[in-house]
């Protein structure tokens, strides 16, 4: 996403299409979804600041040219990256090109800061006088307080200005400003932090789960069930369950059944409003019975499955703050 903004969105799939840091993300909590999305792009870095209403699980897959620091926002929220949770004061230095899972409880809120690797690597030198060592796993920083203070400073105040006055920010001398103090404080951080010790049966689940979202993949228009992914992938239905409860807080079966909704719901929007058709999608994904199909619907998303919400825009699901 270029330039720099705000919107508050009513619909997952909207939301994830808006969003930096490339993720399929599926809701966990029922009810009717709500976020706030504030972006602001200056020259040199990126930042995001998500706030989210309800429960949800993402599978992330980053650019390779680029990288990528998340951590929470506020001291109520929770921010889990591969089964692991971010404590207050904490941050996630993302490799490259890294494939994770990351979910909140409701209500979360948590930040982005991207930028490229020559930038940081220039930067860290100017700043400290050596290159910095770019994890090849995704690490967990602790941060003094006083930088952690700093980082969440400048982060917030650059939203605040995208939310509430864009109009500074097409100001040279403010975009320089907030570039500079943003790069600073972050190079700190990165420099600063102590890391903490991950146990290598963390690091083996969560590869096991990106195996697991590549054996989906190869089917993204199968209901395939369980068994028959484990055999895919040469494992147990007992060692995947305990993965996904660690990884994905809940069950391989749950998780299926959530991706199996979202999959028959964008389909559905496709679909149009023929009843044919609809039948035909929910068929495809699993589903043999249309009212349970509804229920389950109407739980996960907080409406009826309708050929009729496919005519209605993205752009009339959100209020737009654009710039």
């Amino acid at each position: 996403m270029l330039g720099s903004g705000s919107s508050i969105f009513t619909d997952a799939d909207d939301y994830q299409a808006h969003l930096s840091l490339p993720m399929e993300l599926l809701v966990v909590q029922p009810g009717h979804f709500r976020a706030r999305l504030t972006w602001v792009g200056l020259p040199r870095i990126h930042l995001l600041h998500a706030q989210e209403a309800l429960s949800r699980v993402a599978f992330v897959s980053l650019p390779p040219d680029q990288v990528f620091i998340t951590f929470p926002t506020d001291q109520g929220s929770r921010l889990v990256c591969d089964g692991v949770s971010l404590q207050w004061g904490e941050i996630m230095f993302h490799s490259p090109g890294e494939r994770f899972h990351q979910r909140i409880s409701a209500p979360g809120a948590w930040g982005v800061i991207s930028l490229t690797l020559p930038t940081l690597m220039t930067y860290s030198r100017i700043l400290h006088g050596w290159h910095l060592a770019i994890p090849s796993r995704g690490r967990i920083l602790r941060l003094p307080l006083a930088d952690r203070r700093q980082l969440l400073q400048v982060h917030g105040q650059a939203a605040r200005v995208a939310e509430r006055d864009l109009n500074r920010l097409a100001h040279p001398e403010v975009a320089r400003s907030l570039e500079q103090d943003l790069i600073v404080a972050l190079v700190t951080c990165l420099v600063s932090g102590e890391p903490r010790n991950i146990p290598a049966s963390s690091s083996r689940r969560a590869g096991m789960l990106v195996q697991f979202e590549e054996a989906l993949a190869a089917s993204p228009n199968a209901a395939p069930q369980v068994s028959e992914v484990c055999s895919v992938m040469a494992i147990s239905e007992r060692t995947l369950r305990a993965s996904c409860l660690q990884v994905l807080g809940m069950s391989a079966v749950q998780y299926l059944w959530l991706r199996r909704l979202k999959q028959a719901r964008r389909a559905l929007q496709h679909a149009g409003s023929a009843s044919e058709a609809g039948r035909d999608v929910i068929t495809r994904f699993g589903f043999a019975d249309f009212r349970q199909f509804a229920k389950a619907y109407r739980k996960a998303f907080g409406e009826l499955p309708s050929g009729d919400a496919s005519e209605e825009s993205p752009h009339a699901r959100r209020r737009s703050l654009l710039f």
